[in-house]
């Protein structure tokens, strides 16, 4: 499984396949979906979202552009990946 992980463009961490993309964009999110749904055949067992930034800056002088960058990743970006990938959790019949 190692060698495919890596294949694939995944990292293997402690046996589990690991990706470093951008979630914060439709882009990124659209990449990951599509190399877990080719590397497990459709069907995950288990899924982590570990996904998190912030601007290192008190929250009155974030810009808007401070603003939709932290809420981008941390809140839409986590979230639409794990929409886009509860199918396959279904699909396993184990899925969590």
């Amino acid at each position: 499984v190692t060698k495919s992980f890596r294949s694939q463009g995944f990292t293997n961490i402690f046996g589990m396949a690991a990706d470093v993309s951008d979630v914060a964009n439709g882009g990124g999110i659209d990449a990951v979906v599509d190399k877990v749904t080719r590397l497990f055949g459709g069907k995950l067992d288990i899924f982590m979202a570990n996904a998190g930034t912030n601007v290192r800056k008190p929250t009155v002088e974030f810009s808007q552009e401070d603003w939709q960058r932290v809420m981008g990743l941390n809140l839409h970006g986590t979230y639409t990946l794990c929409q886009r990938l509860h199918p396959l959790l279904a699909a396993s019949e184990r899925g969590a």
